[in-house]
């Protein structure tokens, strides 16, 4: 637990509690196992292009990230103050919503040099991508207040993450890779069950209140 008596509002640590770095790897693993089964079965690699999906990766979970932060601020899911788990950067008073939103902007612009490399079809994934990350914690109706929460997150940490690793780094892929996907989706998925059945309880009178 991060203690607000070390937090200075608007600080690089500041920053970190919103983005929380220790999340990074949920995006960085699907980028490793499809681009390691992509070289396995074309016995090449394009390194240029691996530093493009990973620039593209890291600022989609950084994302995801950010908007949990604020919207779970919006809601008013921190007021109680009988919420568990790491602390809100938001909530606790260390950026404004407005920073954080900023934050977004810049992280789905790093995004675009992938799509100029690879074109419209990246446009599609990276769309939808950031549609989802956007809605699970924000709209009339976040996808964290439904029963589709963990479908997204396996949908989103398998089959487009993975697959989509692929696909960009060597045009195809391969029935190993969907299995690879399903194995780290299902893991994905799981660990969002836990976390959401540690905070039901806490979460239930927030899920009705619109976060933009």
């Amino acid at each position: 637990m991060v203690r607000a008596t070390v937090i200075r509002p608007g600080s690089w640590r500041s920053w970190a509690v919103a983005i929380r770095p220790g999340s990074l790897p949920v995006a960085i693993s699907p980028v490793l196992v499809g681009g390691t089964l992509g070289f396995a079965r074309t016995g090449s690699i394009d390194w240029v292009a691996v530093l493009l999906v990973l620039g593209a990766a890291l600022p989609m979970q950084v994302i995801t990230n950010l908007q949990n932060d604020v919207g779970y601020t919006v809601r008013g899911g921190d007021s109680s103050g009988t919420r568990t788990g790491l602390p809100r950067a938001t909530a606790s008073g260390w950026l404004s919503v407005r920073q954080v939103r900023a934050g977004i902007a810049v992280a789905v612009l790093l995004g675009f040099a992938l799509v100029a490399w690879r074109g419209w079809p990246v446009l599609a994934i990276g769309a939808a991508s950031l549609l989802a990350a956007l809605a699970y914690m924000g709209g009339p109706r976040p996808i964290a207040y439904t029963p589709f929460g963990e479908l997204t997150v396996f949908v989103f940490s398998a089959l487009v993450a993975v697959l989509g690793t692929e696909w960009v780094l060597t045009g195809g892929t391969s029935a190993t890779t969907v299995m690879a996907a399903l194995a780290l989706g299902s893991m994905a998925a799981a660990a969002l069950a836990v976390n959401n059945h540690r905070d039901s309880a806490h979460d239930r009178p927030w899920a009705a209140t619109p976060s933009w």
